[in-house]
């Protein structure tokens, strides 16, 4: 009986850890039709027709001020994508803004790592008022099945804030939004 047992454990750790590996070992590789399409130089320019710009953005505080600004100044969509997210602080700030956005008619999308989203969302009204809004989508990316062991490893770690396809903030500060 405890050998049963134990070849019965041992195939379950096997499984467990076959499932969460193993998937993320082979990576697909770009084809060669993308290699000879894509070339560095096109995301390049010089002169006054350059319109990209880029800068550094400090402290946590300033990062809330630029994400509060964004969001306000919106038109058209917002694409938000996190990877922890908890409700209050900068949080309810940021929703509060999507709530105001969402309401001026600007679509709005919003993308959380599934572990992080399930935990920290599933029960909190703040994120079903600014969900249940009809141009507000909310996913998750992946949500972790203990059964489903490729599930587990699979996690979104982006951080970002596009506003009108046009701005963005990239990167995520020390305080969890």
């Amino acid at each position: 009986m405890k050998k049963r047992i134990t070849k019965i454990l041992l195939l379950l750790v096997l499984y467990l850890a076959g499932g969460a590996l193993l998937p993320f070992l082979f990576q697909p590789k770009p084809d060669e039709a993308f290699r000879s399409a894509f070339h560095a130089e096109n995301f390049y320019s010089q002169g006054e027709a350059c319109v990209d710009r880029a800068g550094i953005v400090e402290t946590n505080q300033e990062a809330l001020d630029i994400r509060l600004s964004m969001i306000e100044e919106a038109r058209e969509r917002i694409v938000l994508s996190t990877f922890d997210i908890r409700p209050g602080g900068s949080c309810t700030d940021i929703f509060s803004a999507l709530y105001a956005a969402a309401g001026r008619g600007v679509q709005v999308q919003i993308y959380v790592d599934g572990l992080y989203g399930a935990i920290h969302m599933k029960r909190d009204p703040m994120f079903y008022a600014v969900g249940s809004l009809p141009n507000v989508e909310i996913r998750f990316y992946n949500i972790p099945n203990p059964l489903l062991p490729w599930t587990i490893n699979g996690r979104m770690h982006d951080k970002y804030l596009m506003i009108d396809d046009r701005w963005l903030l990239w990167g995520g500060g020390g305080e969890k939004i």
